[in-house]
């Protein structure tokens, strides 16, 4: 909703099959994910984007309650650009997103 709101078109999936699904079909220029989905989870998602190889790099942004280094550094590992804790920081998503957007990235 705060997406929406903001102007960005969304696509919401419920587990990550449908997920990998959406991004594979429609190649969005940015990915949130939920590290922690059904059937497939976050990480999963994100390096099966990555092994694509597609032309325009999406901006990958892990949504995740887990806070150790380790887990960020799995992340990191999967292909994410940016890990953000719950309860999500509005300003921080949307500073991410508008970044990435500005400066061509997602053009």
């Amino acid at each position: 909703m705060l997406l929406g709101a903001a102007g960005v078109e969304t696509a919401v999936a419920f587990d990550g099959e449908a997920a990998l699904d959406q991004a594979t079909r429609w190649r969005p220029h940015i990915c949130v994910l939920d590290l922690d989905m059904p059937k497939i989870d976050g990480h999963e998602i994100a390096r099966r984007i990555r092994e694509q190889g597609w032309p325009d790099r999406p901006l990958l942004i892990a949504l995740t309650g887990l806070t150790t280094a380790q887990d960020v550094g799995r992340a990191m590992e999967a292909g994410f650009d940016h890990y953000i804790l719950k309860p999500v920081e509005p300003q921080k998503l949307m500073g991410l997103i508008h970044g990435h957007l500005s400066n061509g990235s997602g053009q």
